[in-house]
């Protein structure tokens, strides 16, 4: 089965090369790990490996298979079982060298690399390392920043699964609150807005001592739920009194990710639109109920964005025999999670209330 939103997925894809310089370089670091570790370490397989990616991208196949026969030779001399794992350390050192060189220096290339390193780092328990390489990127890259993330939510997906979930959770969220206290201050809207999504976070795996002690900061900084600044779905009813809620302004209101796009904000809301899809897509699952029933059909869902970002007044417009709201509230209240919040929108140079719809079609193969 299919979900088809209305709006297209925004698919990236790049490719690199490597100059020859860079192979030089990287062979002088084999023959000098090679001498410090010793011709059969680990160490000495991860330099190879990457140099064997290198020259393979270069159309260098003939050097390229000297290495990997070489990485051959240096495993057969280990047990089946040490085999095994030196390959394995050696593909994770190998990827997370190379995120510490080319986070810094070429960010599409790590952006490729990105999901299959934070799920192995989750799988043979090296999620200290993904920790610490999230805490690495958001050292060079803005709070704010689209491409760094994207590596924070990979990481974040990685550990949804692991049993230890809730404390990396929250280790990765500490991140960046941390960023943003150093780039803005504890009292930017930038901060709060952070820790608006932790708060969301906690309440929903249900970790409530975390969730009430940041709402409370949530609610100090942005005012009670009575002013509209809803922290979980269970407060979705609360409006903002005596505040007109408009169905249209001069800038929309725009999904989080793309306010470091240069352009004017129709281009901005365009690429906001293309990323709220990508979140949809990314999160949503056709529901139980309605695949043993064969149900197919258009669910439309509305809320508010608040001046602050928040989403709030989430409700079910149209649904088709009680199949897809669920799922659909679920995904909208989800959003409240997200690290960034929504850019509110805009009339004569103010901010302002906006009701929002959004038809998703669910449509089975």
């Amino acid at each position: 089965m299919k979900i088809l939103l209305l709006l297209t997925l925004l698919l990236f894809s790049s490719s690199w090369a490597y100059s020859q310089g860079a192979i030089q370089s990287l062979e002088n670091i084999a023959k000098q790990t090679k001498q410090k570790k010793g011709k059969n370490s680990a160490e000495y397989i991860l330099v190879l490996a990457r140099l064997a990616q290198l020259k393979n991208t270069e159309g260098l196949f003939a050097a390229a298979k000297k290495d990997m026969a070489t990485i051959d030779k240096i495993r057969a001399k280990h047990s089946e079982v040490e085999q095994s794992n030196l390959g394995i350390q050696a593909v994770f050192e190998y990827n997370y060298a190379t995120f510490q060189s080319e986070i810094l220096q070429d960010r599409l290339t790590a952006d490729l690399i990105a999901p299959n390193w934070y799920y192995m780092a989750q799988m043979y328990g090296w999620t200290d390392r993904s920790i610490a390489l999230i805490q690495e990127i958001y050292m060079q890259y803005s709070s704010q920043d689209n491409i760094a993330l994207q590596h924070w939510l990979r990481a974040r997906m990685s550990y949804e699964e692991d049993d230890n979930s809730v404390r990396l959770n929250n280790q990765l969220w500490n991140i960046l609150t941390q960023k943003a206290t150093t780039e803005f201050g504890k009292k930017s809207d930038e901060y709060i807005g952070f820790i608006f999504g932790q708060a969301n976070y906690n309440n929903r795996v249900k970790n409530i001592e975390k969730y009430t002690n940041l709402r409370q900061e949530v609610e100090a900084a942005w005012g009670s739920f009575d002013q509209g600044t809803p922290i979980s779905a269970t407060d979705n009813q609360v409006l903002q009194k005596d505040i007109p809620v408009r169905m249209l302004a001069e800038s929309m209101p725009r999904f989080p990710g793309c306010e470091g796009e240069s352009g004017s904000n129709n281009k901005k809301k365009n690429c906001a639109d293309k990323t709220m899809m990508h979140f949809v897509f990314s999160n949503i699952s056709y529901p139980t109920f309605a695949k043993e029933n064969a149900i197919e059909g258009m669910a439309v869902i509305e809320f508010v964005v608040s001046q602050t970002g928040t989403l709030y007044a989430i409700k079910v417009l149209r649904d088709i025999e009680g199949a897809f709201g669920k799922e659909i509230t679920r995904i909208v209240t989800l959003m409240n999670e997200y690290p960034l919040r929504w850019t509110a929108g805009m009339q004569e140079g103010k901010k302002v209330l906006v009701r929002m719809r959004m038809p998703i079609r669910f449509k089975l193969d």
